[in-house]
């Protein structure tokens, strides 16, 4: 083999360690980075969180079962209103909560949570599957235990969640729920004739991280893939003894190619890592927004020039928010780059940062008049690693992970981020971020 190939597949065999190395690292630095709960949740596997969930029901179910025994009266006669104060003080001292239903469906009490779950609502069960198994302890089956799956009535929602999370009814506007969905593990056990109990477990933080480390693993393995196995084909070819030089370049082309998607991954990778902690607002972190729009744009117009494009930048003075500056440079990197692949040549694309009109807070906007997105691709848009259906040729080869970042860096700055946008009209992204704290 002659010295030039050997060099390529040294090359090759570098940019490919490194890659693979950088996604390691950031895998677990993405596990450390977890809150102190949920990395105490993440360490056991989720076949021993449900072995323990359920050794918890099946000895709450025992130990109800003995009160019950004991405290009715041969007669069967008790309190419909009150609880007996041995069951009061069980239920208090359980590390679950609790909902104490009638016989004729009344909730009798209820922890706050179990309507944030939307399981209790006007003084009732508002879950048909509870309901069902409460029918079934108060006509003499034994105590139910049943994994159910509920959305958060929107009433309920946390000011936090984004708007794009929260989605309506069709029929009717008020029964809409959150995306976010709430995994529960149920025990409905009879207290006594006239009363049940329903003890709820919320096993949510398990199932999202599952769900996220599954979702992530299998993206990343994708997205490695297509690059790894051009790779390992330019490995085969440069070991034969037919190559050509016509031929050596194009490999060499194709190595610079993957090389450079790989890079783009394991960078926007280390970015989304970075935006996962709150930022903390104080005198060492508050930036000026005029000179950081300005630095994104001089250095994106060079690339806009090539394709054609201009880039018009407006921004008020006087504005300052509190952030990273890396983070908040490469989200609007992200919004104009966006902005950018789906415009045509001849467009113009807009940036601006103004007060926001309601509230001490910044608004930067970045506007396109490019092809515009689907309306059923909207509420996915700031999914990691969601491709739209709307792809060209030059867009086609990006990570999906750009307007992830965006969300996460909005969201890690106390801010927000939402999209209007409509086909070939264009696409308007806000970033809202709180004032610097004077």
């Amino acid at each position: 083999m002659d010295p030039v190939s050997i060099v390529v597949i040294a090359i090759f065999a570098l940019i490919a360690v490194a890659a693979l190395a950088t996604i390691v690292y950031w895998l677990v630095k993405a596990l450390s980075s977890l809150t102190p709960a949920l990395r105490q949740r993440a360490r056991r596997s989720v076949d021993d969180s449900d072995a323990d969930s359920e050794s918890l029901r099946s000895r709450v179910s025992q130990r109800l079962a003995r009160w019950h025994r004991g405290v009715r009266g041969d007669n069967g006669d008790d309190d419909d209103e009150e609880l007996p104060p041995q069951a009061a003080t069980l239920l208090s001292a359980m590390p679950l909560d609790s909902v104490i239903v009638s016989v004729q469906g009344e909730v009798l009490r209820s922890s706050p949570a179990a309507f944030g779950w939307g399981i209790v609502a006007n003084e009732s069960i508002a879950d048909s599957r509870v309901s069902e198994a409460l029918n079934k302890v108060f006509s003499g089956q034994p105590t139910q235990k049943l994994d159910i799956v509920t959305h958060t009535p929107v009433k309920y929602v946390d000011e936090a969640i984004a708007p794009e999370q929260v989605r309506l009814s069709e029929d009717d506007p008020s029964l809409g729920t959150v995306s976010r969905r709430n995994w529960l593990k149920l025990t409905v056990a009879l207290l006594d004739t006239a009363k049940a109990v329903v003890l709820i477990e919320d096993v949510s933080e398990q199932r999202r991280f599952t769900r996220i480390r599954d979702a992530f693993v299998g993206n990343v393995t994708e997205q490695l893939l297509k690059p790894t196995k051009a790779l390992e084909k330019l490995g085969d070819e440069l070991e034969s003894e037919c190559l050509d030089q016509d031929s050596l370049t194009k490999y060499a082309e194709q190595v610079r190619y993957y090389s450079g998607s790989l890079n783009r991954l394991v960078s926007d990778l280390l970015l989304l890592l970075k935006a996962q902690e709150p930022i903390t607002a104080s005198d060492a972190n508050r930036l000026e927004v005029k000179p950081l729009v300005e630095r994104v744009v001089a250095r994106l117009t060079v690339r806009a020039t090539e394709n054609g494009q201009r880039l018009h930048s407006s921004v008020a003075a006087g504005l300052s928010v509190n952030g990273q500056v890396d983070q908040l440079e490469g989200a609007l990197t992200k919004l104009i780059e966006n902005a950018m692949d789906y415009s045509p040549r001849g467009s113009t694309i807009g940036i601006s940062a103004s007060a926001a009109k309601e509230g001490e807070g910044v608004v930067i906007r970045v506007v396109d008049h490019g092809t515009g997105i689907p309306k059923e691709d909207q509420p996915h848009i700031f999914e990691r690693f969601w491709r739209g259906s709307n792809q060209e040729v030059r867009t086609s080869e990006g990570t999906g992970l750009g307007l992830a970042i965006v969300k996460h860096v909005a969201l890690t700055h106390h801010g927000s981020v939402t999209v209007w946008s409509a086909p070939g009209q264009g696409s308007t992204f806000s970033l809202s971020l709180p004032a610097a704290k004077k």
